[in-house]
């Protein structure tokens, strides 16, 4: 568990390029994450794990869902730490 890797938001959405299967240069912590074809049901599944195995932190499905942007999937994380 990491949870100072938090603080690294470069590292955080150098990870979320990579399950999205997207160039890091297209993604940044505004993002709207359900612009992208690739945030799937899969892509959400690979995320909580993520999460949970990077920050002990568990998010169900439908939290992840909610959120919009990057910043707002960031700020859930931190809200559960």
């Amino acid at each position: 568990m990491e949870n100072s890797y938090l603080v690294n938001e470069e590292n955080f959405i150098n990870q979320l390029s990579k399950i999205l299967e997207i160039e890091r240069k297209s993604i940044d912590l505004d993002s709207c994450l359900s612009e992208y074809m690739t945030w799937d049901s899969l892509a959400i599944i690979s995320s909580i794990a993520y999460i949970d195995q990077h920050f002990g932190v568990t998010i169900q499905g439908k939290e992840i869902e909610a959120c919009k942007s990057i910043n707002v999937l960031l700020q859930l994380i931190k809200s559960k730490l």
